[in-house]
């Protein structure tokens, strides 16, 4: 659920972001106090149970871990999804 490949599935499945947008989402972008999502072209609403583990996510990794929500814009959440553990 906290993994990248279960936090783009999230975002996608409660947003219909596209896997770029996904990719490269950033935290400044997130805005949680709003439920919202700050894109270039739009604002996308978030469920609560999708803030609610997206505050997870921040309590896990620490506020300033990363920028990208995704841990990098390299990450490839669905290359990890499907790829066994080694």
């Amino acid at each position: 659920r906290l993994s990248p490949a279960g936090l783009a599935l999230w975002l996608y499945c409660d947003t219909g972001l596209q896997y770029t947008e996904i990719s490269l989402l950033t935290w400044e972008q997130v805005d949680l106090e709003h439920h919202l999502l700050h894109l270039a072209d739009r604002d996308e609403p978030l469920s609560a149970e999708l803030v609610s583990l997206l505050c997870e996510v921040l309590e896990t990794r620490g506020p300033a871990s990363e920028t990208h929500v995704l841990l990098s814009p390299q990450a490839d959440p669905a290359r990890a999804a499907f790829q066994p553990d080694e």
